[in-house]
């Protein structure tokens, strides 16, 4: 697929579908189908499917986890800078997944955006990274009309 500029769309489709969860049901669960990068291809060697909160939240042994105030562990949060040495260029309507730097807890981790936009109109995705190593991607989009070049260590 591909967009009105002319760049490929990161999805092969969507569909609906009705999916059991922890042994409930949920209907017409929408499923993005998204094409391999290679951020992707690594982690679905260990995670074949990710289940986002919005998922999770519909089933009832699951709603109480999502509540901050019900969380046991202890969340830890960094911030994460681009890696390398030159500047990272991001077409306008496009998701590119951008090499960075920043904490190694040794396990997976979530990266997740901030509340305001990166470079003043990137926005990051939610992105499940493995931080064995300091050294990771993550999928930013640029959602204007404007590309976007980023700086190495910003």
């Amino acid at each position: 697929m591909q967009g009105g500029n002319g760049l490929d769309i990161p999805y092969l489709g969507f569909i609906t579908a009705t999916v059991e969860i922890g042994g409930s049901m949920i209907h017409e669960y929408g499923i993005f189908l998204m094409k391999d990068t290679e951020a992707t291809a690594t982690m679905r060697k260990r995670v074949p499917c990710l289940i986002g909160p919005n998922s999770l939240g519909q089933i009832p042994q699951y709603k109480n986890i999502l509540h901050e105030e019900n969380r046991k562990e202890k969340l830890t949060t960094g911030f994460v800078k681009v890696s390398g040495s030159v500047r990272i260029w991001i077409p306008s309507f496009t998701e590119a997944d951008v090499p960075v730097t920043g904490p190694s807890w040794g396990k997976d981790a979530v990266i997740e955006p901030l509340s305001v936009a990166v470079e003043g109109s990137l926005t990051v995705a939610s992105t499940l990274v493995d931080t064995t190593s300091n050294s990771y991607c993550v999928r930013v989009a640029n959602q204007t009309a404007k590309g976007v070049w980023l700086k190495p260590r910003t």
